[in-house]
């Protein structure tokens, strides 16, 4: 309930200064982490290369 009040303050202390307010969702770790943990670019670059590597080839064989 805390949570919600704090919320509202702020919104309506937004709206009162005509300040324009973007949220995001607040998510839980599990949600956070329903496709990946967090990885490094260098994790990505292994990960995807390979992938990137087959799909070039396949457009060029077609």
């Amino acid at each position: 309930m805390k949570d919600q009040a704090i919320i509202k303050s702020i919104a309506s202390l937004a709206k009162e200064l005509n300040i324009e307010v973007d949220c995001e969702g607040g998510e839980t770790l599990a949600q956070r982490h329903y496709f990946s943990k967090p990885i490094t670019w260098i994790e990505i670059k292994k990960q995807l290369l390979p992938l990137l590597l087959v799909c070039t080839q396949e457009f060029l064989d077609s």
